[in-house]
Order: C-alpha cells, then structure tokens, then sequence
C-alpha cells in the first residue's frame, strides 16, 4: 500500500457532521420548446457532455455526477458545484466518501477514464489517484465508508478495509447485473446487503463477525435494496417492481409491504429519511412515491380493506401516503434520446473481457428520463416535513417539501444542473449546457 493513502486516509476522520442549512437556488428552466438547434445539440453530444452516473453521498448531502468528460462533486443544500475534475475522458462511477477529498472512480462511456474493471481511489486534494485495484470482471457498483470499500461485480461482492485495502470478505451473489447493494453508514453495524445466490432472496451480511444470513423476499431477481441509516431496517423491490417489502434487519421478519402499482416497472431508487419514518421511490413510470413508515401517519388504503380478508391481496395493500409525477423531458432532449444513447454503438455484455466499450452507463438502460430520489433532511424538527431531492440523467433537478400530516408534496425548485454555480468565487469549467 502506498505511503501517499495512509496519509491522506487521515482526512477521512476529520468529516465535519452538518451540513450547511440553506435554501437550493430556484434556478428556472431554459426555454427548451422554442427555436431548438438540432445542430447544435448533436455537436454537444458528440463531444460526450452526457451524463453517465448520479448517486447520493451517504447522509445524502452530495450528488456524485460522472459524465463522458469527468466528474462533479454538488452540494444538495445549497445546491453548488463543490468541485470537479475534467479528465476528457468518461467517468462512470464516481461515490465520495462523505464529504471529504477520498473518492473511488470507475471509468466509463465511450472514452473511458480507467478501465471498467478497475477501482481507482481517488484524492482530490492532491488531485491524483492514490491506489488501483483491478477485479476480473467489469466494477457494477461501489460502496463507502470510514473504515470500509466494498466492490460489486456481476457475481461477487468484496469488502475491503480503508485503511489498507486488504479485503475482508468475498461474497457470491445471483447475477447482479444492475450492482444491487445496500450498505450500513452506522460504524456500529458492519452489514452490507445484497441479492443472494437463489433468486429473490437478499443476503444480510456481517463483515466483521463473518455472518450471512439469507432471507427470502420476492418470487423475481432482487432489482434495488434500501437501508436506513440507523441499519435496523431494509425494503426491497424486485424487477417487477409492484411491491415494496420492509423488514428488520436484527430478526429478518418482514413488517410492511407497500404496494407502488399494479403495471411492472424499473424502480431506479430507494432512499429512507435520516429518520426512518418515510422512503422515497422512482421508477420508469415517472411518478416519484412517498411510503410513511410512522405509525401516527397512514399510507392510503383501498376503501374495501375493512373486508380484505375475503379479497385478493391487492384490496388489503398500503399504497403511497404521497406522490407526485416527474415531467418527461423536454421535447426536443426526447427526441434526440436515442442519438444520446448511441454514439459510437451500444452496450456490451457485462461478462466480456475487462475494459471492453460500454455506451451506456450500467443499468439506466439508455433513458435520459431515469431519475434518482433522496430525503436529504428533516426541514422542520419534530414536525415531520422533509425536503425531496430528485435529479435525472438529462440533467434535471427539482426539490420537493413534503408534509406527511398533510399527505402533500409541493414543488419549490426546478432547474438545471449545468446551469448551477459553483460554491467558491473561483471559475470551474463546467460541461456545455443542455439547451
């Protein structure tokens, strides 16, 4: 291990806890219905400007953003570039470890950065990777914390210690192709979970005492895992993606189930509030769903639940106490979508041979219209109203206030996230903006 990891691993223990407290800018939409210049939007694609992955910190204060040129770190309150770095060459996973200069990248796109098998960490303050670890098949997903990284493959999942990069445990998976796993923030509870080896089921495992514990949860392939941050609750969704499933971690018993539709559907996120009273969904049916797991607050009900025991499970189901729909993208972005998705070709398998093309970022299946959800925080304490966070691959962003006494959610910002300023007076080039 290089002498340069163990000293800037020392800026992992100096993470400051709070997270500044102001209102996201309300930054309007570009008028993207009139005078749209096809020309000029092919051109931004071709010099890669798209966007390849989003993800959430863990206290979900910072949106990681990897593109075909680099990547950019955002503040979500306020929303502010943090900082970036343009390698002009495509980053498609990038996870910071809380809000400090420690991140792990994983290249991507049609010009990739690094290798797609390959884990790079990364230290920004001294702007230059500190380590490399190459796996043999392609790197689906990676997870931070202080004390651990853990690494997903196609069929495997590694955890490996911080501090050295000596790997801890090896776990086998089902065919993850989507890299489904969830991680404990909670230092106090070394629990991962993950698709288990039979489908439907997840695996709950304990890294330090080296325990697995299989628990059956769907009839179909695991699709997306949420824990809460105190790690004493999980839900799942499978690929049909109708029912959500929560259970406690401690005994395994499932203790809720949530109904998001009767259609299938991809469900593209999962996010618990700070607290564990309400989860964030989104899928592809555009319709952004709040499931309360307060008992002083009710999901809605079929109005024949009083007699469910005589009907099909369907009319006994809890569906979301709130939603709300996310627009389709504008029309002139839709209508080049497939040209977005297709420059240079398509996907590869995700078992051909390591550092192989890949088009597309894994497991948004080419629709710019694929958005993630968060609860950054409570926005009121002890009144049970929260903000929304929500960002699309197409660049989008909008910011919810949810009420869960009322059962409402009331959009307060729209806008762009190459349109959003940095947080310093210092000038950081940013990709070309979406028309």
């Amino acid at each position: 291990m290089s002498e340069n990891f163990e000293q800037t691993n020392t800026e992992v223990n100096n993470i400051n806890s709070k997270e500044e407290q102001e209102n996201s800018p309300n930054i309007p939409f570009e008028n993207t219905n009139t005078n749209a210049n096809i020309e000029s939007i092919s051109s931004i694609l071709q010099n890669h400007k798209r966007i390849l992955y989003l993800s959430f910190n863990q206290e979900c204060t910072r949106l990681n953003c990897g593109t075909e040129q680099g990547f950019i770190i955002f503040g979500i309150n306020p929303l502010k570039v943090r900082y970036q770095r343009m390698f002009k060459q495509g980053i498609g996973i990038v996870e910071i470890l809380y809000r400090c200069n420690m991140l792990a990248l994983v290249g991507g796109g049609q010009d990739p950065a690094f290798p797609l098998n390959t884990m790079v960490i990364w230290d920004d303050r001294q702007n230059k990777k500190i380590l490399e670890l190459e796996f043999h098949d392609r790197v689906l997903g990676i997870k931070l914390r202080k004390d651990s990284v853990i690494v997903v493959t196609v069929g495997v999942i590694k955890v490996f210690k911080f501090s050295d990069m000596t790997q801890i445990m090896k776990i086998r998976t089902a065919s993850n192709p989507h890299g489904v796993c969830a991680m404990s923030t909670n230092l106090d509870a070394p629990v991962l979970i993950c698709p288990g080896t039979k489908v439907g089921t997840v695996n709950i495992v304990n890294w330090e005492q080296q325990t697995q514990k299989i628990v059956s949860c769907h009839q179909n392939p695991i699709r997306t895992i949420a824990i809460s941050s105190d790690a004493s609750k999980f839900a799942t969704a499978s690929e049909v993606g109708t029912l959500i499933r929560v259970f406690d971690v401690s005994t395994q018993n499932r203790f809720k189930e949530f109904r998001r539709g009767t259609e299938v559907a991809d469900i593209f996120s999962m996010n618990f509030s700070s607290n564990s009273k309400c989860l964030a969904l989104t899928s592809n049916k555009a319709t952004i769903h709040m499931f309360s797991l307060a008992k002083e607050f009710k999901n809605h009900t079929s109005n024949l639940n009083f007699i469910s025991g005589m009907l099909p499970q369907y009319f006994s189901s809890e569906w979301s106490i709130s939603n709300v729909p996310f627009p389709p993208p504008p029309p002139v972005l839709k209508a080049l979508e497939e040209e977005l998705f297709s420059i240079g070709g398509g996907d590869t398998d995700i078992n051909s041979s390591p550092g192989a093309f890949v088009s597309n970022p894994p497991g948004i299946n080419g629709k710019i219209s694929v958005h993630i959800a968060c609860i950054p925080y409570q926005k009121v304490e002890n009144e049970d109203i929260y903000q929304l966070f929500v960002v699309s691959y197409d660049g989008r962003y909008m910011t919810y206030e949810f009420q869960m006494k009322d059962k409402k959610i009331e959009r307060k910002s729209r806008g762009w996230l190459f349109n959003v300023e940095a947080h310093s007076s210092t000038t950081i080039p940013l990709p070309i903006p979406m028309p």
